[in-house]
């Protein structure tokens, strides 16, 4: 099975633990899951972007050369 990770480096964000911690029970919204409140996961995966141009912007942000087969993490808040 593979597992979508995140290509930042030093990152060990990926499909998998954000799965697992949507599948336990949220502390604030008891019984609920963490998937069913609104709590939400700490962080999302995004695909690099499609055209060129923002690909480039990208790739530059992350200080990498050439484009990963992996996705990015956005910690959200």
């Amino acid at each position: 099975m593979t597992s979508i990770i995140c290509s930042v480096r030093g990152c060990h964000n990926n499909w998998m633990k954000r799965r697992q911690f949507l599948q336990q029970q949220c502390f604030e919204h008891q019984p609920l899951r963490r998937s069913e409140c609104t709590c939400g996961a700490p962080y999302d995966l995004h695909p690099p972007p499609k055209d060129a141009e923002s690909l480039w912007l990208w790739l530059k942000a992350l200080n990498i050369k050439k484009p990963p087969t992996r996705t990015l993490s956005f910690m959200t808040t």
